[in-house]
């Protein structure tokens, strides 16, 4: 069997190409999506920082121009001025203040506000237009930290209010100026826009009272996905939530002047979505490097490995004796010029063959001839002996040896062909039969064959001497013997043709060194050479299909089997050959 090494090998080296490039690609998808977590990670820490920090910044700005505020003298002395209120310094002053509010204003943010309040005379002056003064709010408010409060419309203030003199409780009674400085959700919205526009980022605000601000609307199950984490716990850090089957990356930082946190969380998926572009890239160049694999490997096959098995084969045809065999298909490449090269070869082959056959067999020819002519004088020189030991005790007996022998000699010297119906051959073989009766009057012989082996071809003089053998060598050396049966058995392909004796037998031994004498290519006359004779004249015509077999015949003798193929009278066995 042919082992395509280098077409295994090739398959192979594809096959491990392609589980190369897949395990690569697999690590460098999984390092750049951990590096772009990495990077995602590390942009919006920092955008945190530098948001919190500003913010810190800024609010700490407005605590400090609130104290300043409430201690400036232009503040401190409008209050002494409440008594003469129809004077022109005091409404001097009271402009003045408002001037230096919107100054103060327009500092840090245009969308901040200060407010100063006198509960005493309960007069307020602010940056903004609509504040009114309200004792309830003054005293109930928390003082010196920012605090959220809700106005009417929704939106959310954050203010920041300090005292003179300074309280700590819910009592304004010894409270001479109040300043407070708030901002709106605008402020909040911008510092959430800085932070979103950096990428694909949304961020709100989470309280320490659990609402949460936003500029642009959350789903409150993210709010609640996130918050419900261990790990939220911390005053910074990042964190995976995952809401309706959908993954963010989020990362948060504390703010300790308003009590909150500010979050910022990405949809991974959308975050990742120009690495997956790339990775569907990658898989459709996989999948077209895998194609084209196949393809190679359908073509090595197709016009490699194909051709090759042809090539193959017919080689074993011709190393079988095929020499008749030939390439006959067209490979359109450089197989065609082997292929015609083989043929070429073939074919004087097949001449050198049948003339070195043609040789062979004639000189096989010319074997058998000699082996015929002493076949002949071998049996005639024991058919003489007979008659002159019985011319003098039966006349009779030696008329009917004659008449026997005469017959016996009529077909030999009749058949000058190489094979004979087997019938002329059973014919023969009860005239020579009759002729050993009669030297032996303990002699019985019985023979069946079948009617459709009349016209089978044997060579002739096949039978008589494996009965001569019987005869001299078994049956005359024991007492009491004198049975030989011929049978004939035909099957669809095969003939065989069994004679048994009740003779004296052979030891196994014997009979194992007769076997071998009888399969060599040179025997002499004590060699058994009858048997060794039938032997090779059988190879000759038949081949190896044709074997000669001696066996132990219970409960003594021998049983001999000839068995050949079945060849027909119409048939010309040289032609099949």
């Amino acid at each position: 069997m042919i082992k395509y090494r280098i077409f295994n090998k090739l398959v192979l080296a594809l096959f491990l190409l392609l589980i190369i490039c897949s395990a690569l690609f697999g690590l460098t998808q999984k390092l750049n999506e951990s590096i772009m977590r990495e990077s995602l990670e590390s942009s919006t820490r920092k955008q945190l920082d530098y948001s919190v920090e500003q913010l810190e910044k800024d609010l700490h700005q407005l605590e400090i121009m609130s104290i300043l505020l409430i201690n400036d003298r232009s503040i401190t002395s409008y209050n002494s001025s409440f008594d003469f209120s129809s004077n022109i310094d005091h409404l001097l002053k009271r402009k003045y203040v408002e001037e230096k509010l919107k100054i103060q204003q327009n500092i840090i943010r245009s969308f901040n506000e200060f407010t100063v309040y006198w509960p005493q005379t309960e007069e307020i002056i602010s940056t903004h237009s609509e504040t009114e003064y309200n004792e309830n709010y003054l005293v109930e408010a928390p003082k010196n930290k920012w605090f959220p409060t809700l106005s009417a419309d929704g939106n959310f203030t954050f203010s920041f209010m300090v005292t003179s003199p300074l309280v700590v409780e819910h009592n304004i009674e010894n409270v001479i100026t109040v300043v407070e400085t708030s901002f709106t959700s605008d402020f909040l919205d911008n510092v959430l826009s800085l932070i979103n526009a950096s990428g694909n980022a949304n961020s709100f605000f989470y309280f320490s009272n659990n609402n949460s601000y936003s500029s642009n609307g959350i789903e409150e199950s993210i709010i609640a996905e996130i918050a419900a984490d261990p790990s939220f716990n911390k005053e910074s850090g990042s964190l995976i939530a995952e809401s309706d089957k959908v993954k963010y990356a989020v990362h948060y930082r504390y703010i300790s002047s308003l009590d909150a946190k500010i979050v910022s969380y990405t949809e991974l998926d959308r975050f990742l979505a120009p690495l997956n572009d790339i990775k569907y890239l990658i898989y459709l160049c996989l999948f077209t490097l895998f194609m084209t694999g196949i393809l190679m490997a359908y073509l090595l096959h197709r016009h490699l490995r194909y051709n090759m098995k042809h090539l193959v084969n017919k080689i074993d045809q011709l190393g079988r004796g095929q020499y008749e065999s030939r390439v006959t298909i067209k490979a359109n490449n450089e197989f065609d010029y082997l292929f015609s090269r083989f043929n070429r070869m073939a074919q004087k082959i097949q001449a050198l063959i049948e003339d070195v056959y043609e040789a062979k067999l004639r000189t096989r020819e010319a074997q058998y001839k000699h082996l015929q002519s002493q076949i002949n004088p071998h049996f005639l020189y024991n058919c003489l002996f007979y008659i002159v030991s019985m011319a003098k005790r039966s006349p009779e007996a030696v008329i009917r040896m004659a008449d026997n022998l005469a017959k016996y000699y009529r077909y030999i010297t009749r058949k000058n062909a190489d094979l004979t119906e087997l019938c002329d051959e059973i014919s023969f073989l009860k005239n020579y039969l009759e002729v050993q009766s009669l030297r032996n009057n303990q002699l019985i012989y019985r023979i069946d064959i079948d009617e459709e082996m009349n016209s089978v071809m044997i060579p002739p003089l096949t039978i008589q001497p494996i009965i001569e053998n019987a005869i001299i060598h078994g049956i005359d050396k024991r007492k009491g013997a004198g049975e030989i049966k011929v049978t004939g058995e035909a099957s669809a392909e095969f003939c065989r043709i069994i004679i048994e004796d009740d003779g004296k037998g052979l030891h196994p031994a014997e009979l194992n060194t007769l076997l071998s004498t009888i399969n060599q290519n040179n025997a002499s006359e004590k060699d058994s050479y009858g048997l060794w004779n039938i032997n090779q004249r059988l190879r000759h015509y038949y081949g190896s299909k044709a074997n000669v077999l001696i066996q132990q015949r219970s409960p003594s003798g021998l049983r001999v089997t000839i068995t050949f193929p079945k060849i027909p009278k119409t048939h010309s066995l040289r032609k099949e050959r």
